[in-house]
């Protein structure tokens, strides 16, 4: 286990920090770290009552290309999970949740960061609103079958890995 030294903020944007931390070895080395420190985060594998999936589209700049993804979003300071997923469900689709299950907690990227995402599976109620996104959003909601999401996720078509977690722990349930 690592022991960790001091630590020094070399950036803080509006929603990233990252530090560089000095830990000390098992066999008593000291090493640096980098750190990406992200305040946590909500992903829903949204299902409507005729059982077909909410899912959205997105450009994502950093891979230049628009991702078909769950729906999910960062928690507010203060805010929980569960919260969170409620808030961003009706954001992003115009739903609200009539039902939840929690299906896990990510580690996104444990090398680099301390980001997790909590991962529901939630019903949603049968009619939908209009969707309020952030000033800095842009996405549009699509519906699928369970066969057509099997189909794309094995022709390589759903690159996301919270929305490919977020499957697999779903069909691992049978839910």
């Amino acid at each position: 286990m690592e022991r960790t030294g001091t630590s020094s903020i070399v950036f803080r944007g509006r929603l990233l920090t990252v530090e560089t931390v000095a830990v000390t070895l098992d066999n008593g080395r000291t090493a640096m770290r980098e750190v990406v420190r992200h305040p946590g985060a909500v992903a829903a594998l949204a299902r409507r009552g005729d059982g077909t999936f909410v899912l959205v589209r997105q450009y994502r700049l950093p891979v230049n290309a628009d991702l078909l993804e769950i729906v999910a979003g960062t928690l507010d300071p203060g805010e929980t999970p569960d919260q969170c997923i409620r808030r961003e469900v009706r954001e992003e689709t115009g739903y609200d949740i009539c039902r939840m299950e929690k299906l896990g907690t990510l580690c996104l990227a444990p090398g680099y960061s301390d980001e997790q995402i909590h991962v529901y599976l939630v019903d949603l109620a049968p009619v939908g609103g209009e969707l309020s996104l952030d000033d800095d959003e842009s996405l549009a909601v699509e519906y699928w079958t369970s066969d057509a999401l099997e189909r794309a996720i094995g022709k390589g078509q759903i690159r996301d890995a919270k929305t490919l977690a977020a499957w697999a722990l779903f069909k691992e349930r049978k839910i």
